[in-house]
């Protein structure tokens, strides 16, 4: 009665192959020729996604560099320590020195993530 029907439009294929060989090419500078690569200039950062206003709060993954500890060597230049090589990384302690040397002598597992092990980790990967 007064219903209007959907017009479907269907684009010929010899518009497609000509819209496919006229496209701007966004990724080169230039029309005709050999064209050069576009450059970007970056005008600044936006974070999106679910986790973009705590990006200032916690660490970001992305930060983290892969940096795979040779275990023996840590241990090497850990026995080699003295109490005043490592005032400056902040042990203070001399008796958590010796602990953690006791530890490596005796075989046992360290936890790397934590305490004064950990800050020994990232020292001895800074200076190497």
């Amino acid at each position: 009665m007064g219903r209007s029907q959907k017009q479907e439009y269907r684009k010929p294929l010899s518009d497609v192959f000509l819209d496919y060989l006229d496209h701007p090419e966004a990724m080169f500078e230039g029309d005709i020729g050999i064209l050069q690569r576009r450059y970007l200039k970056l005008t600044g950062c936006v974070y999106i996604g679910k986790e973009a206003n705590k990006v200032e709060m916690e660490e970001l993954e992305s930060n983290k560099v892969e940096t795979y500890l040779d275990i023996n060597k840590f241990h090497e230049w850990v026995l080699s320590l003295k109490p005043k090589d490592v005032l400056p990384m902040g042990i203070e302690d001399r008796s958590t020195l010796k602990w953690i040397k006791d530890e490596i002598e005796q075989g046992k597992k360290l936890n790397y993530e934590h305490g004064a092990v950990k800050v020994l980790v990232q020292n001895y990967i800074c200076n190497n």
